[in-house]
């Protein structure tokens, strides 16, 4: 998923660099290119990429490269970008009390008449695209829905909390951090040994909530330490690691020149 996540920032940076240049309204371009994204993601998923080397395929497709593809997640940080401007040009919004129950009310009803709603549209356009989402991806809309639920609940929470411990809103700074780690230790990214090879999909109820409550717990005191643990992994291993590496690469430029000069 990280590299889609740069790839992304990557299509976002292209696409404010040809606003400027073209004067576009960004939230519209940035908006018409997230439903596109959206809208042909059937047919691209479904394309053959055969003749594409393997590590850029699985950009496309999900044959075993990579869980997470290109399209459709690069729509939601294209939508999320139109979210992001619109903001940063109406700062005073984000106070109002409208803005967290608006987000409740779209969660809403993407979660509860997203599917209708795509039926709708190839009723109305004849457009094949919205009939595709139907049967491939309408549970992505509907889980775009449930975020955007959370993020209202979340917002709302906060208008009420006003004294909100500091651990709180750091552990919303290390989003990314939490997520890396997560990757690893849940799914293995690095060695192919996670928890979710440990019976895989096979816990019960019980067992797989017990579980995600001690890793929110696992991660909450993560964050807690997360400076006295930076602070160790840079003394322990990165900086040992940079003395070896500078000394390897002194012994090989010495290699190098010697070979030169015989």
């Amino acid at each position: 998923m990280l590299h889609i996540i740069g790839l992304s920032l990557l299509v976002l940076i292209g696409l404010n660099i040809l606003q400027q240049e073209l004067k576009l309204s960004l939230p519209w371009l940035l908006g018409i290119a997230g439903f596109l994204a959206f809208y042909f993601e059937p047919a691209i998923g479904h394309a053959d990429w055969s003749a594409m080397p393997g590590f850029l395929a699985s950009y496309m497709v999900n044959e075993g490269f990579s869980t997470f593809t290109l399209f459709p997640w690069v729509g939601y940080a294209l939508f999320g970008g139109v979210g992001g401007v619109l903001l940063a040009r109406n700062n005073q919004v984000s106070h109002t009390w409208w803005l967290p129950l608006t987000m409740l009310s779209v969660g809403l009803l993407f979660h509860y008449f997203s599917i209708e709603t795509l039926i709708d549209l190839y009723r109305i356009t004849g457009m094949e695209g919205f009939i595709a989402w139907r049967i491939v991806n309408s549970h992505l809309l509907i889980r775009l829905g449930d975020v955007w639920v959370v993020i209202g609940l979340i917002m709302l929470i906060t208008r009420f909390w006003k004294n909100m411990p500091a651990l709180i809103p750091r552990i919303g700074t290390e989003t990314l951090t939490i997520y890396s780690v997560h990757y690893v230790v849940l799914w293995g990214t690095w060695f192919g040994l996670g928890i979710s090879r440990l019976g895989g999909k096979t816990w019960d109820p019980w067992m797989s909530g017990i579980g995600a409550l001690l890793f929110v717990v696992a991660f909450i005191f993560m964050i807690k330490h997360i400076d006295i643990i930076r602070y160790t992994w840079a003394s322990k291993v990165t900086q040992p690691l940079s003395i070896y590496y500078r000394f390897y690469r002194k012994k090989l430029r010495l290699l190098f020149l010697y070979e030169r000069s015989s």
